[in-house]
C-alpha cells in the first residue's frame, strides 16, 4: 500500500508541475501606433503593421497645377520611412518642374498628412538671381486608392498666392 501511495504522490507532484495555473502570456502587436495593435497582448510577436507600410514605394505620377505654375507634368514620387515614429514618412517629388523639397508626413489609416510648413524654395522668377530662395508654405494629403495607386494634392502658398496641385501616381 505504501508503494501505491508513493507512486500516487509522485504522480501528483509531476501533474502539479506540468499543469500550473499560470496562463501563457497573450502574444501579438504591442505598439499602440500600429494598425493591428492588440491591447491585450503582453508580449510582442513582431507582427505589427503600420499605416505607412502600404505607401512605402516609388510611384510614377502625373501632377496637374493651375496657372501660373507648370500645368500637367510627369514625375517620380518616392515615399520612404520617416525618422519621427512608426507612421512617419518622407515624400520626395522627383523630376517635377516645380521645385519641391522632401516633405515629412504622417500616415493615418488610408491617408498621409503633411502639415503646413515653410520651406525655402528657388522659384526662378528673378532674372538677375534665378537661384534666389523664397518662403513657400507647403502641405499635402495623399490617399491610398488601391494596392498600386495613390492620389492627392499638394498645397502651396508662394508670394501670398495659394495654389493646389492635384496628383495621381501608380507604383513603378
Amino acid at each position: 500500500m505504501k508503494h501505491y501511495l508513493s507512486i500516487l504522490f509522485c504522480f501528483a507532484i509531476v501533474a502539479s508541475i506540468s499543469f500550473s495555473c499560470v496562463p501563457d502570456p497573450v502574444v501579438g502587436c504591442t505598439d499602440a501606433d500600429a494598425d493591428n495593435y492588440n491591447p491585450e497582448a503582453e508580449e510582442s510577436d513582431n507582427s505589427c503593421v503600420y499605416a505607412r507600410d502600404k505607401f512605402l514605394n516609388e510611384y510614377n505620377g502625373i501632377n496637374e497645377c493651375p496657372a501660373p505654375l507648370p500645368g500637367e507634368s510627369a514625375f517620380v514620387l518616392e515615399i520612404t520611412e520617416g525618422l519621427d515614429g512608426s507612421n512617419a514618412v518622407q515624400i520626395e517629388f522627383k523630376d517635377l518642374d516645380l521645385p519641391v523639397p522632401i516633405l515629412n508626413g504622417t500616415a493615418q489609416g488610408d491617408s498621409i498628412i503633411v502639415e503646413p510648413d515653410v520651406y525655402q524654395v528657388p522659384l526662378g522668377i528673378d532674372p538677375t538671381d534665378p537661384d534666389k530662395l523664397y518662403d513657400v508654405t507647403m502641405s499635402a494629403v495623399a490617399r491610398y486608392v488601391s494596392a498600386d495607386s495613390i492620389k492627392g494634392e499638394l498645397n502651396l502658398i508662394a508670394l501670398s498666392i495659394p495654389a493646389t496641385c492635384e496628383f495621381r501616381a501608380g507604383k513603378k
